[in-house]
């Protein structure tokens, strides 16, 4: 039967003993090292070979090896008195290589049932590495080998654990933890109706977002691409003033002055001849004269001045009519159905210019795509007029006059779409039950917006427009917006309404950012 032991040569093997090879039963045995003056001439002997197996109250046998001429050694190497320290060169496995005077160091036999903690000792480095020298027989048969430590072995386990207590702490091999990465957790504020906004943006590691994905390309379209590169003026005109508007204006035109005939006296044949009906090539020839008014800045000016022979006047005015009949002309002129116009103002008081206006809009649609930069806003058009839906605006040069809300290309300030201001609930015109509940404002950006939704187009507005709620409509209807917001929006958190100027803070709401 095999006879497994473990031998260790070093003068200071008591704690190695005691925390490695002992089991925590061997009292009496931990308690006789503590007695033992550790020595080369001392022997401590195990017993556990045999057929009857050692438990882990062995007996203990203390043997002088200079007085016992049976005890026996293989002697391996002298230790220095002066160091503890075991050199990679000191140990070699040649018998010849050992000095002549050597005396054998101490030896343990260890029983069988410490095989186990002999594996134990072979699977760890620290044990490899002390300052003495560890040698395990695996029995006594031809498969039987010794295990020789080697150079290369022990500098490394020198070096990973050495006896010195100054030994630096970046000597060991702990677990490096990066300080500098920590886990940003986004602050959250609040605003007044517990909107919560992100100091963090978004991962943009995604897939683009709808709304931010443009189509269509903007250009000239439907009959506008057929005039050629070179169109003249009228026939730009034509497209916008199309015949439907034109015939329609020229036969309520005529009605009126139909009607303003048959109040005059069939004898006074002057006024008569003032009331004459009107044609096609009239009613372009007001239309011209309005449009030269508003270019020459006289859109506010006296009639009487601008077809005056004198310093004042035009001449390109009084050659296309005559003072009377523009006046004649503009007390007749007439857009509508005068039959059906009571019923049509209880929805919408501009009911006696609406169908017109909406053709025209319709038109400016139709020829031409706006870029993907757009833009909403608010327009006055100076009339002091006695409409019920003058509104005033000190804001404005002219103060007075009628208010549309229009949505235009930012690139080139074309007009895309528009509507007529005509009081209270006139922002909600056409919008479903749910739509008008919201906002004012942002009824106004969906009425507006409708016919480019889906489309990824940005629209840029100021503050009487911008809202969270907004935003959030228009990234429904995959649009974006950009703008300014007013202090007193809810949304807002506390600790951004006062800033210092020149300090700015970017905050993230879903898709949307302040």
């Amino acid at each position: 039967m095999s006879n497994d032991k473990i031998s260790i040569i070093d003068p200071n093997f008591e704690d190695f003993v005691r925390s490695i090879i002992l089991n925590e039963e061997d009292e009496e045995l931990v308690k006789d090292l503590q007695t033992l003056t550790p020595g080369p001439s001392n022997l401590i002997s195990i017993p556990g070979s045999g057929d009857q197996k050692t438990g882990g109250n062995s007996d203990i046998e203390f043997h002088d090896s200079d007085n016992d001429p049976d005890f026996t050694v293989d002697p391996v190497h002298e230790f220095s008195s002066e160091s503890d320290t075991l050199s990679a060169g000191d140990i070699s496995s040649d018998d010849d290589m050992r000095p002549p005077n050597s005396r054998p160091p101490s030896h343990i036999q260890i029983p069988e049932h410490y095989v186990a903690e002999s594996e134990f000792v072979n699977t760890h480095p620290q044990l490899s590495s002390s300052t003495g020298f560890l040698q395990m027989e695996l029995g006594e048969s031809d498969d039987d080998m010794d295990y020789i430590i080697s150079d290369d072995e022990l500098n490394q386990a020198v070096s990973d654990w050495s006896d010195d207590e100054d030994t630096p702490l970046h000597m060991f091999d702990f677990p490096r933890i990066n300080f500098d990465v920590t886990d940003d957790i986004p602050v959250t504020y609040l605003g007044k109706d517990d909107t919560e906004w992100y100091s963090e943006e978004p991962s943009r590691c995604i897939r683009t977002r709808a709304e931010n994905t443009i189509r269509g390309l903007p250009g000239l379209r439907g009959p506008a691409r057929t005039l050629g590169v070179k169109p003249s003026p009228i026939e730009v005109w034509k497209l916008y003033m199309d015949d439907q508007i034109m015939q329609e204006i020229l036969l309520r035109t005529n009605n009126k002055l139909e009607c303003e005939r048959a109040k005059i006296d069939p004898h006074d044949k002057y006024k008569l001849r003032r009331l004459r009906p009107t044609n096609e090539a009239e009613i372009d020839a007001l239309l011209a004269v309005f449009l030269l008014s508003a270019i020459m800045k006289g859109n506010t000016e006296d009639v009487g001045s601008l077809f005056s022979s004198g310093i004042t006047g035009r001449p390109i005015f009084r050659a296309a009519m005559s003072e009377k009949r523009f006046e004649v002309l503009i007390a007749c002129l007439r857009f509508d159905n005068p039959n059906t116009r009571a019923e049509r103002r209880k929805v919408n008081r501009a009911a006696p210019i609406l169908w017109v206006f909406e053709k025209f809009v319709e038109n400016c649609k139709k020829l031409f795509a706006i870029s993907e930069l757009t833009c909403i806003d608010e327009m006055l058009i100076p009339f002091r007029g006695g409409t019920p839906f003058t509104v005033y605006m000190p804001s404005k040069p002219g103060k007075y006059g009628i208010k549309l809300m229009v949505l235009t290309d930012a690139r080139n300030s074309y007009m895309y779409d528009a509507y007529i201001y005509s009081g209270k609930g006139s922002d909600g015109f056409g919008l479903t039950s749910e739509e008008k509940e919201l906002k004012v404002p942002t009824q106004a950006l969906i009425k507006l917006t409708n016919c480019i939704k889906n489309s990824g187009k940005n629209i840029t507005a100021d503050n009487y427009f911008c809202s969270v709620e907004a935003c959030r409509e228009l990234t429904r209807r995959k649009l974006t917006l950009v703008g300014t917001m007013r202090k007193n929006k809810k949304e807002i958190p506390q600790n951004f309404l006062h800033k210092k100027q020149g300090v700015s803070t970017v905050l993230y709401l879903d898709s949307m950012r302040i």
